[in-house]
């Protein structure tokens, strides 16, 4: 019962769930560095927004979320990889 059922109803759940967590991390990242950092994107963001820099501030908010969806891509064809087994969806929703 456990390897039949239990077991891939929770790979399920987990990879569903670490898809969208993924993402979050990585903002959270960013937003880390933008509080106190001294490199990388979200200083970068801070230090644009400092000097009124608005066309590197909007392509670097745009490169952030443009990762992310990348990487919400990504692990969404992992998602599908893994859970070959998973029936499609058939339904309008």
């Amino acid at each position: 019962m456990l390897r039949e059922v239990y077991l891939p109803s929770l790979s399920a759940w987990v990879l569903s769930s670490l898809k969208v967590a993924v993402g979050f991390a990585f903002t959270g990242a960013v937003v880390g560095e933008f509080v106190a950092s001294s490199r990388g994107l979200g200083y970068l963001l801070s230090f644009a927004q400092s000097t009124y820099n608005a066309r590197l501030s909007l392509a670097l908010i745009t490169l952030i979320v443009l990762f992310v969806l990348f990487l919400f891509f990504l692990f969404g064809k992992l998602e599908d990889r893994l859970l070959r087994w998973r029936p499609r969806n058939q339904g309008g929703f």
